[in-house]
């Protein structure tokens, strides 16, 4: 109890002994007026002001920073209270509630990967971004192909395969060196689950036991429990962010009535530098978020399983007559010996970790022409020994697993998109705190760009690597923790002030490279509309963070929209039983 009376009494201490820059003002002013007394020589700034526009006579006083420390004092000149909760219920509460509604994994034993997931999040959010933008690309993709197998009449069959494939894409879908056996069963089943239905109409071993509507079948089910698992809420998350972009406005319209006012300037400039947010959970809820990753895994592997034992006979011997077939018991699950080879790995969904998964690319790549499919399907399933690629020769199966891992120029140019949404938030907040008078490069603009630079490394890393080594990838936890820590102490520091002190109002870093600053003035929101150039800085800053994000929500909005026929479902939607198909497999 008398730590904590302790604690609080610093706290109240430390207030007390606040700055009162309007009382230092009167001071240095008195002195100057009535002569009592000397200013010290370099404690007055008489340099060039940046940005300022006015005559000699309408010059500010400016003072240093050591002048500023000595008349003034060195701590910090707190926010009231009303200003501060000005600041924490426009941004920073709204900031938190967004960052609660991220897909976390409350149904999985690894709670760990929770915490590793928020700091890529919001420690890396350009690599979360490229992912998860990437998936909702392919699976715009997946909606937009499924037309070109059946007539509308039957467009529902193909689009649950493709949605299987999409839900895979989210998973690790490892390429093992010593499993090599083991991943062309697998991959052999995943093609002949999501194609041979559709694609292969007049293949011979589809005519057998009715094995086509058996594989269809086995379809329709697991997309149905895929669709069941895929958690929802995209209408409350896309309402808490109308109400984020309500704040934005209000900030702005704030900001511009009291034009060139600090505590409204650095506002606006924190409501950029978060704008970045709502995307990155917007799209994380529009891409397909498993509630029970774990379970979902569980029945693609199943199903990978069920596909490869129906069809493991045929791959020892096709016979020419169907009635040499007999009748074989459907297997429900696999088993202990057989589980691993059909294993599809860790669920890697909206930037968890950091790898490319390209299973649908790759997939869709080889459909966009039936007729090609079906020859490539000949090629792959019954794998040739050598295939001429270029000058060399290549199995056609390890052709596909250099697919997987082959990145189109599309995920490049997402890449770059996705640096560019947060580069764009980060840059318009640091514009706008650099050029609020003192001009230069301060402690909120300086604190804008470290905590950039803390997000660049993970992005570049997925930039130059599809998967990265694991060591790697651990050690890029530490930047992205960083760049968390650095983001909420921001937000903190800026709802309290405290960044308004001697240094901090000096913008006196840089000093000597040709950046300005150096001196501070105690001038008002008044003053620096009528002689400073904000308006039109300030101005140009809100339009492009403000499009950049309507525009990224926007997008996204017609994306989910366009391929929201992938994963419509009831609850009561009925089901298709098949004689052959047992659903034991299912439980």
């Amino acid at each position: 109890m008398s730590r904590l009376s302790l604690a609080v009494g610093l706290s109240l201490a430390a207030f007390v002994a606040a700055t009162d820059f309007a009382e230092c003002r009167k001071v240095v002013e008195q002195i100057q007026a009535t002569g009592n007394g000397s200013i010290p020589e370099g404690f007055i700034y008489e340099g060039p002001l940046q940005n300022f526009r006015g005559t000699d006579a309408q010059r500010p006083l400016t003072l240093t920073t050591d002048g500023c420390k000595y008349y003034c004092g060195t701590e910090p000149q707190y926010s009231g209270v009303i200003a501060s909760f000005q600041i924490m219920t426009t941004w920073i509460l709204p900031a938190i509630a967004l960052m609660s509604q991220f897909p976390y994994e409350s149904l999985s034993y690894k709670k760990w990967r929770n915490a590793e997931a928020f700091a890529n999040w919001i420690g890396a959010p350009a690599a979360a971004i490229t992912t998860t933008f990437w998936n909702i690309i392919t699976i715009h993709d997946c909606a937009a192909k499924s037309a070109l197998f059946t007539s509308p009449d039957e467009s529902h069959r193909p689009k649950n395969a493709l949605y299987i494939l999409s839900c895979v894409n989210q998973y690790e879908y490892p390429r093992r060196k010593d499993m090599s056996e083991q991943d062309k069963r697998r991959d052999t089943a995943l093609l002949r689950g999501v194609l041979w239905p559709y694609v292969k109409t007049d293949d011979a071993r589809l005519s057998i036991r009715n094995r086509r509507e058996k594989l269809e079948n086995l379809n329709e089910h697991l997309a149905f429990q895929l669709r069941l698992q895929r958690r929802k809420g995209v209408y409350p998350v896309y309402i808490s962010i109308l109400w984020f972009g309500i704040s934005f406005a209000f900030s702005i319209v704030i900001a511009f009535a009291a034009l060139g006012d600090n505590l409204t300037a650095h506002s606006l400039a924190l409501g950029l530098l978060l704008s970045w947010i709502p995307i990155v959970v917007f799209a994380s809820v529009v891409d397909r978020n498993p509630t029970s990753a774990t379970r979902c895994r569980e029945l693609i592997e199943r199903w990978l399983y069920n596909i490869d034992r129906e069809f493991v006979t045929d791959d020892v011997q096709l016979s020419a007559n169907a009635s040499h077939w007999r009748g074989r018991n459907w297997h429900l699950k696999a088993d202990e010996d057989n589980k691993e080879a059909f294993s599809i790995g860790d669920f890697l969904g909206q930037g968890r970790r950091l790898r490319y998964c390209g299973v649908t690319d790759t997939v869709l790549g080889y459909i966009t022409n039936p007729e090609t499919a079906d020859k490539y399907l000949d090629n792959l399933l019954d794998d040739p020994p050598q295939q001429n690629v270029g000058n060399k020769s290549i199995s056609v199966h390890k052709r596909f697993q250099r697919d997987l891992i082959a990145r189109p120029w599309r995920w490049y140019a997402t890449w770059l998109v996705a640096q560019a949404i947060v580069s764009t938030g980060s840059s318009m907040g640091f514009m706008v705190s650099f050029n609020t008078p003192t001009v230069g490069l301060g402690c909120r603009s300086l604190s804008y760009l470290v905590w950039w630079c803390c997000t660049i490394p993970s992005w570049v890393l997925l930039g130059l690597q599809q998967e990265p080594h694991p060591w790697i990838r651990r050690a890029m936890v530490i930047p992205n923790f960083l760049a968390v820590g650095g983001l909420f102490v921001i937000m903190i520091a800026l709802s309290i002030s405290r960044f308004d002190d001697c240094v901090c109002k000096s913008s006196r870093f840089g000093i000597g490279t040709g950046i300005p600053g150096g001196y501070m003035d105690f001038e008002n929101g008044e003053f620096y509309r009528e002689h400073y150039g904000v308006s039109a800085l300030w101005g140009a800053a809100t339009g492009v963070g403000g499009s950049t994000l309507v525009f990224s929500i926007a997008w996204l909005a017609w994306k989910w929209h366009k391929s929201s026929s992938l994963w419509k479902v009831t609850e009561n939607g009925r089901m298709r039983l098949h004689d052959d198909v047992a659903l034991d497999w299912l439980t």
